[in-house]
């Protein structure tokens, strides 16, 4: 399809400032695809909510680290599960990833509580 190409940046401008996905559809996958194909397009985001996150779906580890990877302007993040997920933030890379422009992180994920993962996180993340 053709589009004109200034109709289309102000266009991808407004569409990805805000994305909200749930984490298992089509339309995840396809912003999965779009960003890897344009990553301009990922520099666009700042606000994103992944909704209904899977436990069991053994690709959360690789699939989450390289998707916020791929969103360096990121402010802010809102993980979120129907149910419960156990998470060790160390097991899924989120500490490794740096996401300078970030003032915003809340998950209801469950996570290991134990006092060697906290402060693991404050040090990789807020000491870098």
């Amino acid at each position: 399809m053709l589009v004109n190409h200034s109709l289309s940046e102000v266009a991808e401008h407004i569409l990805y400032r805000t994305v909200v996905l749930k984490w298992n559809t089509p339309e995840a996958r396809k912003f999965r695809e779009s960003i890897a194909t344009c990553p301009r397009r990922g520099t666009l985001v700042l606000d994103l909510s992944i909704l209904r996150i899977d436990g069991t779906d053994t690709r959360l580890p690789a699939v989450l680290p390289s998707l916020l990877m791929a969103l360096p302007n990121l402010r802010a993040v809102t993980l979120r599960s129907s149910v419960p997920v156990p998470v060790c933030f160390e097991s899924i890379s989120i500490l490794d990833i740096r996401l300078p422009h970030l003032r915003s992180f809340a998950a209801n994920l469950k996570v290991d509580p134990s006092p060697s993962s906290t402060a693991a996180f404050f040090a990789l993340y807020y000491f870098r």
